[in-house]
């Protein structure tokens, strides 16, 4: 069958706005709009991030993986992965000492639960924190005495200010998950300023604890000032009262460890403390 000058004219049009709607779906789907291949992509990332340029070759978007370091020196990771036929993005920090814990914002079938008395989930007696967010852990009271205010607040400002799937704490990593398509790269490096500041909650500095004569660690606030890791106050390490776990040479207070009947700290099993000798 011959195509006569119109006919001919039709399929070329036809033909072009195709491949306009499947470039453009494809820029789309990679979330970087600028970019036409995954070598492009993945240059890109590292460009925002000011990460090391990758030198490897990318066969799908799922390939593309980067690792690098923050400014304030913490190790940080972009991937990427399909989840439930999604394309999803995946930032993460290390999170020295994070509890196993998922944290996801509340739909309509939670909601309904909560209404009949059917809610799932870890509460953390905050009321706004626990009516926006469905958080799932296996051990309640240790992500309870983990996420004090500051914290919520935290994972409260990533969700705000990002499309965020879920933020999870697992194997000492923090992770945001989100859909390529919704969050641009240019949030990259926000996204991860955000993640710091979280994980800074987890994260343990080297303590000269007197009562010991040791040098021990302790965990730090968002300020970076060390407190007892289980009742959250202060602490200097001139205390006379200060004990350390024998397994991960935590410190806290004496009669915070009595009270709790052992480590605290999440993932240790530590069952005796350092205490001062007796004179």
């Amino acid at each position: 069958m011959k195509l006569g000058p119109i006919g001919l004219w039709e399929v070329v049009v036809i033909a072009n706005v195709v491949a306009v709607i499947f470039i453009a779906k494809r820029r789309h789907v990679l979330g970087a709009r600028r970019w036409w291949t995954l070598g492009g992509l993945a240059r890109s990332i590292a460009s925002t991030l000011r990460a090391p340029i990758p030198d490897a070759s990318f066969a799908r978007l799922e390939d593309v993986r980067m690792e690098f370091r923050l400014r304030s020196g913490r190790a940080a990771r972009v991937s990427f992965d399909r989840v439930h036929g999604r394309r999803v993005v995946r930032l993460e920090v290390a999170a020295d000492e994070a509890p196993s814990l998922t944290i996801t914002e509340a739909g309509t079938v939670d909601q309904v639960r909560r209404f009949f008395g059917l809610a799932r989930g870890v509460s953390l007696g905050a009321r706004s924190f626990d009516e926006r967010f469905v958080l799932g852990a296996p051990d309640p009271e240790r992500v309870r005495r983990a996420i004090g205010p500051e914290l919520r607040h935290a994972i409260t400002g990533i969700f705000e200010k990002r499309p965020v799937r879920n933020l999870t704490f697992a194997n000492g990593r923090l992770a945001i998950e989100a859909n390529v398509r919704d969050i641009e790269l240019r949030d990259y490096p926000n996204t991860f300023d955000f993640l710091d500041e979280i994980a800074r909650a987890f994260d343990r500095k080297p303590v000269q604890v007197r009562a010991l004569g040791l040098e021990r660690r302790a965990l730090a606030d968002q300020e970076g000032r060390l407190r007892c890791s289980y009742c959250h106050e202060h602490v200097t390490g001139d205390e006379p009262d200060l004990v350390a776990c024998e397994s991960c040479a935590t410190v806290l207070h004496g009669a915070c460890w009595d009270e709790h009947g052992g480590c605290p700290i999440w993932g240790c099993r530590g069952e005796r403390p350092e205490r001062a000798r007796a004179r």
